[in-house]
């Protein structure tokens, strides 16, 4: 069994806060460097932290050589990149050169003179960048050699390009850092990237003194290049988790690119008449190990004995590069692992739990690990078995495929440990949409004819309530949320999940539907993971958060397994979560393991494939492919030059800049033109469009005159006939994140009309008696003058702020709702605009008039801010 220790539990070396008079301490980080003893730990302001995010910059490329070399001019690159992008092919490019050549050339000139050339100067500029490479790769069946057709960008040459790269010499992370925050009492362990966790420090510290690791994630997945599933590719890609998140997970320079393209094994012709077989099963594992291994084979000795190179900041680096993260589906890392899969007796790729246990909750000291180190020696010790039959009954003790294992062969390289926990797949597209929602929507597509009319009735009552759903930037809306069910994108099923969670709960109650009822107890635990699982920023507070909730929905999935005994919870990827809270401390946030990452990728493949004359697609696609990265390249080095000649094109600026800043507050959207207008002739009748507003009574002049006698100082001037007011659609706010520190931004309006309907969001705000949710009804700046200068922002809102009857808190406890309610006369108020914490998703509640739930799913700053809330009513005596 492996024993973890954990970083999290390091000997704390600075017990006092840092002295800076007059700093609030709270805000200070402080990073220390547990592999590199030579470097002093330091403390920073959470600004200086924030700040030190490096921007590109650099000097002009390959000695002296304009940025766009070997392209002629900068207009040829320019067109060039322009029929990439457009997918042009080589008719449409040659029209489009005919055209050109008719016009007169000015600034700059378009040299081509015809497909050809481009092709030329496309074969030119691919060595700018590591090319693909075609490798033959035999593999023996049933005593007949295959051989399979892989094409690999050299992994080696790949990172060498990247860290060589001056556009990028600012933002490698070479050392492991142990980051700290501290709280107003002690100094607090935060993991967000790959090099803040555990598996980065314990490997760097393996290595001799003053050597770095080079830590490659890698990702596979098969995919289907036609709109009917009739041709697919398998891509292999890889990104380096040396570099930050925006950068690594970008589509610029320093993304995630293409290392690989696997054959499918299935299109081979005698491949049909052996489907289903086992042997066949471990052939195409051996196909697939085999393949990788010759992209590993160009790190093996480096991961070795390491491999010294100049990076970008002219600096030489004793480098040794690894896998340190393997990002897949289940079946992809049942293959990278090379055991057996879904039904064999231990079918999970890092533990050895057995197949009927997937559905238990185990503590992690009670999950017997798998290690690289063991299955290599089970697989010598089977190989040395005299039969087939004692070889196979050793492998088969702990799942393993007769296949030797491709990431063997490269040191600080463990294929097990490498597996990551992919949120997508294991969550919205797993249990969310495979179980949860299949429980869901199955109730409402019953074929009983004596259940017809309660599910039409049902239908009638539910969807309509999903239809009216308030609306948020990124959250989909469902017109028909039981009955259109045929996504392909998970980002889809995830919404589906959170919206019905708070559009069933009425009538899904304990006393009408109690197995209903259970099934959305297990909804609320899987959402409330959902979200701790995508936390960008993790302390040892959240994890045990995290923990305690798996804990959670592991005891309500087995009550509900008791009122349905006939589903089945035993499948890998109920199990998997499991490991959650060890990924998490070994490699960072899920932002490092996710595929969704790496699955919009697949779409410029897509697009490709189509332009393919649909023979021979690998070379074609990996073409197009390594075109793009050439482009990427050439486009980094013209931005660089440009920074550095100062010949950035500025006509953008100054576009779409704000009406009126005022703090953490930009209004948006003015109208009258923008123009103040006089107080004594704005007419607010009908300023506000929406029944359910309108109803209340509520004069503005009265309450502005009201307010403004009230806060003449903080006006600091009281209202006359002359002072004028300005109002605005719309407010982006701006919040410190609860979770990542980082400044956020929520759009929110007040709008009578906003794409044919009226909006008026909600907001959270800061009050005297605490936090209070409230609907933003109207917005303005008031001045003291026509001019628009020392204005105050101010709002129009309806709060709701009454008190909440104990039988409704019991009664919300159970799903974890956060109620709130108007008061018995509702009357709107006007506040300063600076009260406005962030924007709020508010729905309602469908079991009281007027009652209004919060929506504290809508994001992990909202999340985190509803658990003290709520904590604080909930456990109210």
């Amino acid at each position: 069994m492996c024993i973890r220790i954990s970083l999290l539990n390091v000997p704390k070396i600075l017990k006092k806060a840092p002295s800076a008079p007059g700093a609030p301490l709270p805000f200070y980080i402080r990073t220390s460097y547990p592999s590199n003893p030579e470097k002093a730990p330091v403390t920073v302001s959470l600004e200086e932290y924030m700040s030190t995010e490096a921007t590109y910059e650099g000097p002009q490329r390959n000695g002296g050589q304009l940025p766009w070399y070997p392209f002629q001019t900068r207009t040829d690159f320019e067109f060039a990149k322009l029929t990439l992008d457009a997918k042009l092919n080589r008719s449409q490019v040659t029209k489009l050169l005919t055209i050109f050549q008719r016009c007169e050339r000015k600034e700059d000139a378009l040299t081509f003179k015809d497909y050809r050339k481009l092709e030329e100067t496309w074969t030119a500029a691919s060595h700018l960048v590591t090319p693909f490479q075609p490798h033959s790769i035999p593999v023996t069946y049933k005593d007949k050699t295959y051989t399979f057709d892989y094409w690999e960008r050299p992994l080696w040459a790949w990172a060498s390009d990247l860290v060589q790269n001056k556009a990028l010499k600012d933002q490698w992370q070479w050392d492991a850092k142990i980051n700290e925050r501290y709280d107003g009492h002690e100094w607090v362990r935060f993991i967000d990237e790959p090099w803040t966790a555990d598996r980065f420090a314990h490997i760097q510290a393996s290595l001799p003194a003053g050597a770095t690791p080079l830590c490659i994630i890698l990702y596979a997945d098969k995919t289907q290049l036609s709109s009917f599933g009739t041709a697919k590719g398998h891509p292999v890609y890889a990104k380096i988790a040396n570099l930050p998140a925006h950068i690594r997970n970008g589509n610029g320079i320093g993304g995630g690119r293409v290392v690989g393209w696997l054959p499918i094994v299935d299109d081979h012709p005698d491949a049909v008449k052996n489907k289903g077989n086992t042997d066949y099963a471990d052939f195409k594992a051996e196909v697939w190990h085999a393949c990788l291994q010759r992209s590993l084979e160009v790190l093996r000795e480096a991961s070795d004995i390491g491999h010294t190179i100049i990076c970008g900041d002219d600096i030489s680096r004793w480098l040794f590069p690894l896998i340190l993260i393997l990002s897949s589906d289940y079946e992809e890392q049942a293959i990278m692992a090379a055991i057996r899969g879904l039904w064999s007796t231990h079918p999970c790729p890092k533990c050895l739990i057995l197949r009927n246990d997937q559905s238990k909750y185990f503590e992690p000291h009670e999950l017997e690990l798998r290690s690289g180190e063991a299955s290599q020696n089970i697989f010598t010790k089977a190989f040395g078995q005299p039969t087939k039959a004692a070889r196979e009954a050793e492998l088969k003790t702990v799942s393993l495929r007769p296949v030797k294992n491709a990431f063997w062969t490269l040191k600080n390289t463990d294929p097990h440990t490498a597996l990551g926990f992919d949120p997508m797949h294991n969550y919205a597209g797993g249990l969310a949409k495979a179980h949860i929602l299949e429980l869901i929507l199955h109730d409402y597509t019953d074929k009983n004819l004596k259940k017809l009319k309660r599910v039409k009735d049902h239908k009638a009552l539910i969807e309509p309530r999903a239809a009216k759903f308030p609306r948020w930037r990124g959250l989909i809306h469902f017109n028909a949320i039981l009955s259109e069910t045929s996504f392909q994108d998970s980002n889809h099923w995830e919404d589906m999940a959170r919206i019905l969670m708070f559009v069933l709960h009425p009538e899904w109650n304990e006393t009408d539907r109690p197995e209903q009822r259970q099934l959305l107890r297990c909804l609320r635990s899987f959402l409330r993971l959902n979200v701790y699982v995508s936390l960008e920023v993790h302390t040892k507070a959240t994890i045990m958060a995290l923990t305690a909730e798996l804990k959670a929905f592991f005891e309500e999935i087995q009550k509900y397994s008791i009122l349905n005994p006939n589903k089945g919870w035993n499948f890998p990827k109920m199990h998997a979560q499991l490991h959650l809270p060890d990924e998490i401390l070994d490699k960072g946030s899920t932002k490092a393991t996710s595929t969704k990452t790496f699955e919009w990728m697949h779409g410029p493949i897509k697009d490709t494939y189509l332009l393919t004359n649909f023979k021979n697609i690998a070379s074609q696609i990996l073409g197009a492919d390594h075109n793009s990265y050439v482009v990427q390249s050439i486009q980094t080095s013209i931005e660089l030059f440009d920074k550095a000649s100062s010949q950035r094109d500025t006509e953008e600026e100054g576009l779409n800049q704000p009406k009126y800043r005022s703090g953490h507050l930009v209004l948006r959207s003015a109208d009258n033109a923008g123009r103040p207008i006089p107080v004594s002739t704005f007419n607010f009748d009908g300023a506000i469009q929406e029944e359910q507003v309108s109803q209340y009574p509520f004069s503005f002049l009265e309450a502005l005159s009201q307010f403004s006698n009230a806060n003449s100082n903080t006006l600091g001037f009281n209202l006359v006939q002359n002072t004028c007011i300005l109002p605005f659609k719309r407010v982006d706010t701006s919040y410190q994140s609860l979770v990542t520190w980082k400044m956020e931004r929520d759009i929110v309006r007040c709008s009578r009309e906003f794409h044919g309907h009226p909006r008026y969001d909600y907001v959270m705000m800061k009050t005297t008696l605490g936090t209070v949710f409230a609907r933003l009804l109207y917005l303005f700046v008031i001045f003291p003058k026509s001019t628009v200068s020392d204005g105050i922002p101010l709002a129009v809102v309806l709060p709701y702020h009454a008190a909440i009857p104990p039988k409704s808190i019991e009664k919300d406890a159970d799903l974890g709702f956060y109620r709130v309610r108007l008061s018995a006369q509702p009357q709107p108020q006007i506040v300063h605009a600076h009260s406005l914490i962030r924007g709020a998703l508010l729905v309602p509640a469908f079991d009281q008039d007027s009652d209004l739930i919060v929506f504290d799913i809508l994001d992990a700053d909202m999340f985190m801010r509803m658990e003290g809330l709520c904590n604080s009513r909930f456990t109210k005596k």
